[in-house]
């Protein structure tokens, strides 16, 4: 009988450990990161460069899933934030298949009935703001430690500082 027993224990710590094993390659990009500034990229001449650190814009990056919150460029066709798909490659960062959330209160604020819209609409500029143009943007990643990132696209170059 206590063979079985340490048998079962045996089996059962394995069993824990092997269930844990969701983990990610993103490194140092999982989190969140405030958006400092925006670069965004002229054609022959300088650059404009954009001060966002007080707009409160933050980019979370967990597993493949990112989400944007807007702060004060916070708009009705925005919703409540911007959630992404991600993928981290080779010092690329592809962000791609953007959805609007949106949440309602029911009567008196008792229910609460949230909707995504996935962003179809390949002239929007709705994401103009964080540094993407349209539906797609692909990032070098010119800089990222535990405490600082700085991505590069044809359209911009965006400072971030982890929170």
């Amino acid at each position: 009988m206590r063979k079985v027993k340490f048998f079962l224990f045996v089996i059962t710590v394995c069993a824990l450990f092997a269930s844990c094993d969701k983990m990610t390659n993103n490194g140092n990009l999982d989190g969140m990161w405030q958006l400092i500034s925006v670069s965004y990229n002229k054609t022959g001449g300088e650059d404009s460069i954009v001060n966002v650190k007080n707009e409160r814009v933050y980019m979370n990056f967990q597993q493949k899933l990112g989400q944007i919150t807007p702060g004060t460029f916070r708009t009705d066709s925005m919703g409540r934030y911007l959630l992404m798909r991600f993928e981290k490659k080779s010092g690329m960062l592809k962000l791609h298949d953007f959805y609007a959330f949106y949440e309602t209160a029911g009567p008196l604020g008792t229910e609460r009935h949230s909707e995504e819209k996935l962003l179809t609409d390949s002239a929007t500029t709705l994401l103009q703001p964080f540094g993407i143009d349209g539906l797609f943007a692909n990032f070098n990643i010119l800089k990222l430690t535990g405490s600082s990132m700085i991505l590069q696209s044809d359209y911009a170059r965006l400072v971030m500082r982890k929170f």
